[in-house]
């Protein structure tokens, strides 16, 4: 576990700010499950970051590298929606197109 972790955690449990939504970036469903298992308790809902470009995001093939893979975000979330204890949201980046980009909400 990072050590920053707790810290992040300890900051959800403030009951003053809700609704909360804790942010994740995600390549497959069981670690978007896990994450969201792991931080139930403390949020009201879980965020898949499909927004990110920075190069990291590129490297580890999460964020808005995963626009182009729609399939993987399909199988992402079919795999992880079924048991996760909190509500799944994602966040996306626009495309050009803006009947894409509705096709891809």
């Amino acid at each position: 576990e990072p050590p920053y972790a707790a810290a992040v955690i300890k900051d959800a449990s403030c009951k003053a700010d809700r609704p909360l939504i804790m942010q994740f970036h995600a390549t497959n469903g069981q670690d978007l499950l896990a994450a969201a298992k792991r931080v139930a308790k403390y949020v009201d809902a879980v965020d898949l970051n499909l927004g990110c470009p920075q190069t990291c995001a590129a490297v580890g093939g999460y964020g808005a590298y995963l626009m182009y893979q729609l399939s993987t975000v399909r199988k992402i979330f079919r795999d992880a929606v079924a048991e996760s204890p909190v509500p799944l949201t994602a966040k996306i980046r626009i495309f050009e197109d803006e009947a894409r980009t509705v096709a891809y909400a």
